[in-house]
């Protein structure tokens, strides 16, 4: 028992004991210990098309500067690449380039990262890298403008942290929740969806947060206060697995916030920058639409059940982005994205298995009266209707011919 016995019988405080039970405890796998913002990504990718233009391969080091200081005559453009980065970022070593830097943007999506035998590795997988290139969306990253770029940033961001950004607008947009602190998203919005033994669904988590609220100020404080105390790893026997670290737990979500306020969608404030919010800002499309973004999803969630007449609120179930919002690249694309054609009204569990493939399963076909998801790996997740999906089957052919023309759009 860590924090339960600060108020008895809190569902919240109950969780949070349960959640650090597991060795999971912190929850996915997501950039912790880099900070960097979109105007520094920039001119890394732009520095690296400088000196391997057109996707060209470029040969990187593989060993530590302080086993081999030397670098070796094919590794001479990544060290004037690294230099160059160093002068115009501020930051940046051959070797934190390499093993960090290069992780994330990897797992965004913007660049590609490719063994000895020049064969392009999977971004969350390990394996010996020998090259890097910029990729396709690395390139259309770069080449954008500003606003655009700040909308494939987000993209890429979503990649990174595996789902966070479409599950923020989701909570912020369709929950009733004016806010997130970055406590709150520590303990319950983080655990949404995993593969651990604490997992919840959203609804779960907005019951989890409303419990949460009912702690007095003194009595959150002392959930903090108690848990930095309390996990430090030198109270623990065993390896870091077995450890508990509450600055770790802490330091990631920190991350997460850090790049929250990256994105068009959120606004983060207060004196530690722990409360996030949907943007009030607004944008101009080309075409001089001015778009209240992230609060039209309300109108489309109404506009689904109206479409799908018969279909009404129904505990378990969760209305989905089937092309995650998260996945726009322009104003414009959001406001394609974000429509009820784009919808679909799912049980929780299924939605857990579209999260996990952190919502890749985007192509979606008919399956008799149902649909199947699918990425662009094969692998399916099926939506049986009145089981697992909740639609009017009058509507199939609509949605269908939505996704295949959101499709198009998507790189």
């Amino acid at each position: 028992m860590y924090v339960s016995q600060i108020q008895p019988s809190n569902k919240a405080l109950e969780f949070i004991d349960k959640r650090i039970l597991d060795d999971s405890y912190r929850g996915t796998e997501s950039s912790q210990h880099n900070r960097y913002d979109m105007a520094e990504i920039y001119d890394i990718l732009t520095i690296m098309d400088r000196y391997s233009p057109n996707k060209a391969l470029m040969r990187i080091r593989d060993t530590d500067l302080s086993k081999r200081p030397q670098n070796t005559p094919d590794e001479a453009i990544y060290a004037r690449f690294c230099e160059n980065v160093k002068v115009k970022v501020g930051k940046g070593t051959q070797d934190s380039i390499r093993k960090n830097i290069f992780v994330d943007i990897h797992r965004m999506g913007l660049i590609d990262r490719y063994d000895g035998d020049k064969r392009r590795l999977d971004a969350f997988d390990g394996g010996s890298v020998k090259y890097v290139s910029l990729s396709d969306d690395g390139i259309k990253f770069i080449k954008s403008s500003l606003l655009n770029r700040a909308y494939i940033f987000t993209k890429a961001l979503d990649k990174l942290l595996g789902g966070y950004i479409e599950l923020a607008l989701s909570m912020l947009n369709e929950r009733d929740l004016g806010q997130i602190s970055k406590y709150e998203f520590i303990f319950f919005v983080s655990a949404v969806d995993t593969e651990t033994s604490f997992s919840i669904d959203m609804n779960q988590c907005v019951e989890l947060i409303k419990s949460y609220s009912l702690l007095s100020r003194t009595q959150q404080r002392a959930v903090i206060e108690t848990l930095k105390q309390r996990l430090q790893p030198r109270l623990y026997s065993g390896n870091k697995t077995k450890q508990r670290d509450w600055h770790n737990w802490q330091n990631k979500i920190d991350q997460v916030y850090h790049l929250f306020k990256q994105s068009p969608y959120f606004d983060v404030s207060g004196a530690d920058k722990d409360i996030l919010t949907l943007s009030t800002r607004k944008v101009v499309t080309k075409a001089g639409e001015t778009l209240d973004l992230p609060k039209r999803s309300i109108a489309e969630k109404f506009a689904y059940f109206k479409a799908h007449g018969g279909v009404t609120k129904t505990s378990g179930y969760e209305l989905h982005h089937v092309v995650p919002l998260s996945w726009s690249e322009s104003p414009e694309q959001y406001k394609l994205f974000d429509t009820w054609k784009n919808m679909v009204y799912i049980d929780a569990y299924t939605h857990a298995k579209i999260t996990q493939n952190r919502n890749r399963n985007v192509n979606m076909t008919a399956n008799g009266e149902g649909f199947i998801l699918a990425d662009f790996s094969g692998n399916e997740v099926k939506l049986i209707k009145d089981r697992t999906i909740l639609y009017n089957i009058i509507n199939q052919p609509i949605m269908l011919d939505k996704n295949r023309d959101l499709l198009t759009t998507v790189s």
